[in-house]
């Protein structure tokens, strides 16, 4: 049982509702159409996003990019933009521990779409659709620190950071330290970013 999250639940004989999966400018689309897969294969391979992302600058092989994909995937999403239906970013649900409620999160988006402040939307749609579709308290994700950036719109409304490890990992020249971020299951249920997601719903938008 996940917390006394029982009484966001509908009542019995209602049929609950579909976690969303399209925003105002954002759509998650599952990694499992051909396109969908290079994509998320050809953007884990990228160079700079290797040097951003679990590689650490390291040029990866190809069962090291199958693996970063598919190894305790639960969900996973390829972020699309809207106007141009262009992919830009991939969500990731991994490591799930049911006993305890808990998994990570990790989205990996590429360099150009980076700081666009819609991405964040997108993160939304997937924090969203993982509590629903999911019996999960806690979400973490773990951040090197020059990558924060890309989250600073969310941090302290959406995400918060319980710890951080100093000088943990080694990235261009020197160490880094690396912040643990989290989202409950309470926190987000009754969070603006949720209540925004659901209006822009409601408004058929």
């Amino acid at each position: 049982m996940v917390g006394d999250d029982r009484a966001q639940a509908p009542p019995r004989g209602v049929e609950p509702a579909v976690p969303k999966l399209r925003g105002r400018r954002a759509r998650l689309e599952a990694v499992a159409g051909s396109h969908n897969v290079e994509f998320a294969r050809r953007l884990l391979s990228d160079q700079e996003v290797a040097s951003r992302y679990r590689f650490a600058n390291a040029v990866p092989s190809p069962s090291e990019v199958e693996r970063a994909l598919w190894e305790r995937a639960l969900a996973q999403f390829v972020l699309i933009d809207q106007r141009d239906d262009r992919r830009v970013g991939l969500c990731q649900l991994t490591n799930a521990v049911f006993r305890h409620g808990t998994a990570n999160i990790a989205v990996v988006i590429e360099p150009d779409s980076r700081r666009k402040p819609w991405v964040l939307e997108g993160v939304a749609l997937f924090v969203e659709y993982a509590f629903g579709s999911f019996p999960l308290r806690k979400l973490y994700g773990e951040v090197v620190e020059f990558n924060l950036a890309q989250f600073a719109s969310g941090r302290d409304r959406l995400f918060v950071e319980e710890g951080r490890l100093r000088d943990h990992e080694w990235h261009f020249g020197r160490y880094w330290d690396v912040s643990i971020l989290s989202v409950s299951r309470e926190a987000w249920l009754g969070g603006r970013h949720r209540q925004r997601l659901i209006q822009r719903h409601e408004a058929g938008s």
